[in-house]
């Protein structure tokens, strides 16, 4: 039987499909994978093609493999120009590093189930990129978002990029990154401010701003907070933030918290940053 690199590309791509049809996911895989090394040469379309083919079928297998592919078809899409499918792969390797994370896998070792396999894909896997392997579920997740962000903005799609930016934030909120998060919130604020469409949001994120500010201990500075986003002078939401700003102890923290609740029902996000608030009045303000 041939190797692998006496092969044609095209008659891997076939073995790989046929592979796919029989459900060997794995195998599928890493024969697109094969492939898409021998295209290299001849047709960057085909390499992204092919890597984007080996992601769908270790999707079905281990998610790691299939950041891996996506990672590497993602700098190939971007080099070509394409921005918008380059953004798309990084929102889906975010959600496929978030979906690790709820696994709890060792994700430090991306390289763990393929047995023998393992050194072949990792030299494989270098020719197009340097994957992360030693960064937190987590932080994968941002950094392919802020990249998300970053092409959808060029491409000239604000609520696409608004929403991986919202993403982030979240998460850089929930992982103690809070001044990160506060920025974010303020800029998707402001951007909300200026499309139309996306000015229904501009009171929420803005909101937000103001709680992950609180929560990490900061000034509020709420005069240049309204200035940049009207829409929130005057809302329930202001009087809570500004009423937990002067706010001296928990128990005054409880009392406008209560007042907000009578007409307003907080999402678990707005919860866990109303405890940091709480936490936050026995300590020193930061400047």
């Amino acid at each position: 039987m041939a190797s692998w690199f006496s092969k044609s590309p095209e008659k891997l791509v076939q073995s790989a499909n046929k592979l796919k049809q029989q459900q060997q996911w794995l195998q599928a895989g890493d024969e697109f994978c094969e492939a898409a090394v021998l295209y290299k040469s001849k047709d960057e379309v085909e390499v992204a093609n092919c890597l984007r083919d080996a992601a769908n079928c270790y999707i079905k297998v281990d998610e790691r493999y299939a950041i891996m592919a996506m990672e590497a078809a993602a700098i190939i899409e971007s080099e070509q120009g394409k921005f918008q499918y380059s953004a798309e792969l990084h929102k889906n390797i975010a959600e496929l590093a978030l979906s690790l994370d709820r696994k709890k896998p060792r994700i430090d070792n991306w390289l763990s189930i393929g047995g023998a396999l393992d050194m072949k894909r990792q030299i494989r896997f270098r020719q197009f990129c340097q994957s992360s392997r030693s960064m937190s579920a987590t932080r994968l997740a941002v950094q392919h978002l802020e990249k998300a962000a970053d092409y959808f903005n060029s491409e000239g799609s604000p609520a696409n990029e608004a929403d991986c930016s919202a993403q982030m934030a979240e998460l850089l909120a929930d992982s103690g990154d809070l001044v990160e998060a506060a920025e974010i919130y303020d800029k998707l604020a402001e951007l909300a401010w200026k499309h139309e469409f996306l000015a229904l949001g501009a009171k929420t994120k803005a909101f937000r701003a103001c709680l992950c500010r609180l929560a990490a201990g900061l000034e509020l500075r709420m005069d240049e907070m309204e200035k940049r986003c009207p829409s929130l002078t005057g809302s329930d939401e202001c009087t809570l933030v500004k009423s937990l700003d002067e706010a001296c102890d928990s128990a005054t923290v409880d009392a406008a918290i209560r007042q907000f609740g009578r007409l307003n029902q907080a999402d678990e996000w707005t919860k866990r940053r109303l405890d940091a608030v709480r936490g936050k009045r026995a300590g020193p303000r930061l400047a």
